[in-house]
């Protein structure tokens, strides 16, 4: 063993309250994280094998009276351009229940439909399917939140009926009464089946059924624009032979079906950010940690080094703590996770959606998200903060320089800078308003400030400067694209800037003003909204037409696209918060409003703010 390995075991007694806290605080993160990760992974996985195990339908049509066959003919004819359709009564009943005894008197609503064979095949957990006409399969999630068990009476539209099977149906994932709900209903909302002849009977008793006809495309891996562009066509076709039209709901668009995989990823998403935030935290307090012990240990580097151990002997020694506690933590969290949290974090989801019986699909991508990524990033800041403190001399080290104190003046100048371009912000002048904010872009990028972040927060503060003078227009402006396409420009605008400093003494910031009223300010023109469309967005908006995520959205496209075409998958891919179908009601509702337009590229589709 060389001496420097002899020294391990006394660092690691010297600290090892440190070294257990972030041991124990890393090893939970990951244990947490990857039980819930490997939960949503296999949920997920459960969801998207739903779709041709219980042939899931590709959307449904509701109409105000029963369709005729000659009606429905004509809609399965329109969609023959895409390979044909087949549509499928799928009518419902939604019917009060009542527990035959014990009822509390609160109205509960059970959409009860006749037993499916064809499309939405409900999947069953206990029991099984109903067999007479006074027979009811009841879903899971209602059935546990209200107290109902196999072989429960109960009570609907005052015909009694017996509970044989508890179960889940496909298109009911999560329990919306009505697909523009914004939360699901697990408490007084549930849904149900019966036989053919209970549900005729039920008809009798008075229930009023919901003419819904749901359909399945003969290619099932048609493009979305596609699978819309032949609903409408069936839709019109409907219509043209009199029958009644008052709802099309495509699949990507019902939340019963597509609600339950977006709050996953979105959970996912969440937690995978904060595991990245703790492991960051984590790398930087191991940083603090060596920098620490390197500026108490100078001395004895110094005298190292002198006797001729290697510079990257020394940065192996002080990295390999570090290491084997980040290592170890990162396995034993992943192993910890998969073994004892995933059944949990199961739970999380099973309370709240109806889904098929958990089963587990393992992945690889959460073993390395888990184990392999966060133990190489604690290693790699850990490494780039040690190369960082071991650029010295052994003099220097000898000396205690190890410190960086020589870098303390201009820390102390940065405060002072920082007070000036303060007072510069918030001083009366009668200097234009837009050069103003172009100065307070460039000296919060010139002084650099933050560790990270300054280019982004120069743009912010520059619009801000410009909306808190009545600019209010500038927060449709896409400043990070127009910067981004003069990248160069940009870059060398500083460069020039500073290099006429050092050689006259005095900063000019004239090459960045010529720059960003040449590449950003002349170009303002072409970008904000027509001054009708921003006047039709806040008339929809102060009738409650616009929902906060369409405003987010809106808001969105008006500062990253400006006047350039986006396409929904694209739209979808930039914002990174919404679902497909929130995109695609998005741009259909706003097309509607006024406020979008659409272009057709052969089977694409683009849509660009109304000029």
């Amino acid at each position: 063993m060389t001496p420097l390995a002899k020294r391990l075991p006394r660092e690691l007694r010297r600290n090892i309250g440190k070294y257990l806290g972030i041991f124990l605080l890393m090893c939970g993160s990951i244990a947490l994280t990857s039980g819930f990760l490997l939960a949503a992974h296999s949920i997920g996985c459960l969801i998207d094998d739903m779709r041709d195990a219980y042939t899931i339908e590709d959307g449904r049509v509701t109409t105000s009276f029963e369709a005729t066959k000659d009606q429905l003919k004509a809609a399965e004819e329109a969609a023959g351009d895409v390979g044909g359709v087949t549509l499928y009564k799928n009518f419902s009943i939604d019917a009060i229940i009542k527990k035959t005894a014990g009822d509390d008197g609160t109205k509960r609503t059970l959409r009860t439909y006749a037993h499916r064979t064809k499309v939405d095949i409900a999947s069953y957990c206990e029991g099984r399917q109903p067999k007479t006409d006074d027979e009811v399969a009841v879903d899971r999630v209602c059935a546990t939140n209200n107290d109902l068990a196999v072989g429960d009476k109960v009570e609907l539209e005052s015909r009694t009926y017996t509970i044989c099977g508890i179960m889940t149906q496909p298109d009911s994932q999560a329990l919306f009464l009505n697909n523009s709900d914004f939360t699901v209903n697990t408490i007084t909302y549930g849904v149900a089946e019966v036989t053919d002849a209970g549900f005729a009977a039920l008809e009798d008793a008075g229930g009023a059924p919901a003419y819904t006809y749901s359909f399945t495309f003969a290619d099932r891996d048609l493009p979305t624009a596609d699978r819309i562009d032949a609903e409408q066509d069936m839709v019109e076709a409907l219509t043209d032979a009199d029958a009644r039209v008052d709802d099309l709901i495509d699949a990507d668009s019902n939340q019963g079906i597509g609600y339950a995989r977006d709050d996953v990823d979105g959970d996912s998403m969440m937690w995978m950010t904060l595991l990245n935030i703790i492991i960051v935290i984590m790398a930087f307090v191991f940083v603090v940690l060596t920098d620490a012990t390197i500026e108490e240990e100078g001395a004895i580097i110094g005298m190292l080094l002198a006797s001729g151990y290697r510079r990257r002997e020394i940065v192996l020694h002080y990295l390999a703590l570090p290491a084997i506690v980040g290592v170890v933590a990162a396995l034993l969290g992943t192993a910890l996770g998969v073994a004892f949290f995933t059944e949990p974090m199961r739970g999380l989801y099973y309370g709240s959606y109806s889904l098929p019986p958990f089963q587990v699909y393992w992945s690889w991508e959460i073993f390395v998200k888990c184990a392999v990524v966060p133990a190489a990033a604690l290693i790699l800041i850990t490494l780039v903060g040690l190369l960082r403190k071991m650029g010295k001399t052994p003099l220097q080290f000898l000396r205690h320089e190890a410190s960086g104190k020589s870098g303390t003046k201009r820390g102390l100048q940065l405060p002072e800078r920082m007070g000036e371009l303060v007072r510069f912000i918030h001083e009366d002048s009668d200097s234009n308003d837009l050069l103003k904010a172009a100065l307070i872009h460039f000296y919060i990028a010139y002084l650099h400030p933050y560790f990270d972040g300054n280019g982004r927060m120069a743009r912010l503060m520059h619009l801000w400067y410009l909306v808190q003078q009545g600019y209010s227009s500038a927060l449709f402006v896409p400043l990070s694209e127009y910067v981004n396409k003069s990248r160069k420009g940009y870059y060398d605008a500083y460069t020039l800037a500073e290099e006429n400093a050092h050689i006259s003494g005095v900063l000019d910031v004239t090459p960045f003003l010529v720059y960003f009223i040449e590449n950003v300010y002349h170009k303002l023109n072409r970008v904000l909204p027509a001054r009708r469309t921003t006047e039709a967005f806040q008339a929809a908006l102060s009738q409650g037409q616009v929902t906060e995520k369409e405003k987010a959205l809106w808001s969105f496209v008006l500062s990253a696209y400006g006047e350039a075409e986006f396409s929904t998958k694209q739209l979808e891919k930039d914002f990174g918060n919404a679902a497909y179908a929130t995109i695609r009601s998005f741009v259909l509702k706003f097309e509607q409003l006024g406020l979008l337009t659409s272009a057709r590229y052969g089977n694409r589709v683009k849509y660009k703010v109304h000029a």
